[in-house]
């Protein structure tokens, strides 16, 4: 007799799932229809499996990491197949403000997500930046409002580009030496090439 899967229950508001709801919006996706699932695809392992170890914490059912190609790309692929898990965090990540409520508890968590995901460490001739990248303009919008409610003083900017869904991608960015220094003391990256130096 095989056991029944346990039921699926919304979890508590916790750092890591601020974390997974920051990854997830950032590199994962979420559908509820014929084929429910929740999955984050990426190509480095650390990133991956952070994921993974945070789903399991929450209480979702993932996967562990299995590798996949796709688009001719060798990816390492964490997956929930749980239609209950779909749907209640499908709205959270897809819908303007859904996310708001829960983030705010943790938001360094949320960006530390985000940011292993979509973010990225430029150093132009010495002086390091940290960027994030949307094709979506409300969640462009939502973290810049995050980093100021933060204390932080973020910029903005926006270009166009054929392939986003809404003919433009943004970005928001941190500039100074003592913020970026302080945005990583606070949200430290799982990723090795996207941690500052000397932190």
């Amino acid at each position: 007799m095989t056991a029944k899967a346990k039921p699926f229950a919304p979890p508590t508001n916790s750092p890591d799932l601020c974390y997974l709801i920051g990854a997830l919006m950032s590199d994962g996706h979420a559908t509820s229809g014929s084929s429910p699932r929740i999955q984050l695809c990426v190509k480095e392992p650390d990133f991956v499996y952070a994921v993974y170890e945070a789903f399991l914490r929450c209480g979702f059912p993932a996967h562990p990491p299995r590798s996949k190609s796709i688009t001719a790309k060798d990816m390492l692929c964490t997956t929930v197949n749980r239609k209950l898990a779909a749907v209640w965090i499908e709205p959270i990540l897809y819908e303007p403000g859904n996310a708001l409520p829960l983030i705010e508890q943790f938001p360094y968590s949320f960006l530390a997500g985000y940011y292993d995901g979509d973010g990225s460490l430029v150093i132009p001739a010495g002086y390091p930046r940290v960027l994030f990248s949307f094709g979506v303009r409300w969640r462009a919008l939502m973290i810049e409002t995050l980093l100021k409610q933060l204390g932080f003083m973020p910029r903005w900017s926006e270009y166009t580009h054929p392939l986003a869904s809404e003919g433009k991608c943004y970005t928001v960015g941190l500039y100074k030496g003592a913020e970026v220094r302080r945005f990583f003391r606070l949200t430290p990256s799982v990723i090795p090439y996207k941690r500052l130096c000397s932190e």
